[in-house]
């Protein structure tokens, strides 16, 4: 009782801290930013941006070939050493929540810090969209796989949820302390690779994930972090969200004041 009191305790503090994220970024943002993430120009281009740039496109498509060859090989690999006779609680993933956590935390805090550095929200803003729509993607196909954990615990074994969030994590702060300094102390972004790996090294080692699970997991994170940075800063050849609008149409709602009463209009831009 008491631990999952503590996790309540926990889960409410992670809400408020994004909520007062998300209070920060509304305020500091102007109708023109928030517009521009309902234009398809931006989007596509930090799509495109994975596949025409080597430091994007190399690692996801070693990461995506590993996880093929991986899915035809680990299974059998864990059931020679008669990992799946395990009872479901044998894996201590304690360790893996622990570092996963304090890298959630560290880009709370750096959003933070960078909101106090004068970044009008801009990487909080960047935060909460991969937070977001990684835990959308990885939750969907978590159900729509459905692959049993070698534990036998449930059938959300693919992709790795820890391993998505522990790489989209690293890679918004890799690449958002790098933008932040000139110098080569911006550089140790990066760092936060280290961490990430070892999330998702344990989560196998705990036996509640495949090898395939987590490199597809942080092939995950990667890709989406990697998209959603690109797309709000560009890469000054076309649109993105804070550099500028594209000539596609723009849709979206918006709070006005009508009558001394507030509303929310829906508005249209091209």
């Amino acid at each position: 009782m008491r631990r999952e009191a503590r996790a309540a305790n926990l889960g409410d503090v992670k809400i408020a801290v994004l909520a007062a994220l998300a209070c920060m970024l509304a305020s500091s943002c102007a109708d023109s930013r928030l517009s521009r993430h309902f234009d398809a120009g931006p989007w596509r281009a930090g799509l495109a941006e994975q596949f025409e740039r080597p430091e994007r496109f190399v690692p996801e498509l070693a990461a995506a070939s590993a996880t093929v060859l991986l899915l035809a090989t680990d299974e059998a690999g864990l059931a020679t050493d008669d990992a799946l006779d395990h009872e479901a609680d044998s894996g201590d993933t304690s360790r893996a929540d622990e570092v996963r956590d304090a890298l959630r935390w560290t880009a709370v805090g750096w959003s933070a810090v960078s909101l106090l550095r004068g970044d009008e929200a801009c990487a909080a803003e960047i935060g909460i969209e991969i937070w977001a729509l990684n835990t959308v993607l990885t939750r969907g196909l978590k159900s729509v796989v459905g692959r049993e954990r070698p534990n036998g615990s449930d059938d959300g074994s693919f992709p790795s949820g820890h391993a998505s969030t522990a790489f989209s994590l690293a890679t918004f702060l890799a690449r958002s302390v790098d933008d932040a300094f000139e110098s080569p102390w911006g550089k140790l972004g990066y760092l936060a690779y280290v961490p990430a790996g070892f999330v998702a090294a344990h989560r196998v080692s705990s036996e509640v994930h495949y090898p395939s699970d987590v490199v597809a997991g942080a092939l995950l994170g990667f890709f989406v972090a990697n998209t959603v940075y690109d797309a709000h800063f560009g890469d000054g050849r076309g649109a993105s969200i804070f550099g500028g609008t594209s000539g596609d149409v723009a849709w979206g709602w918006a709070p006005t004041e009508v009558d001394e009463h507030v509303a929310l209009s829906f508005f249209v831009s091209f």
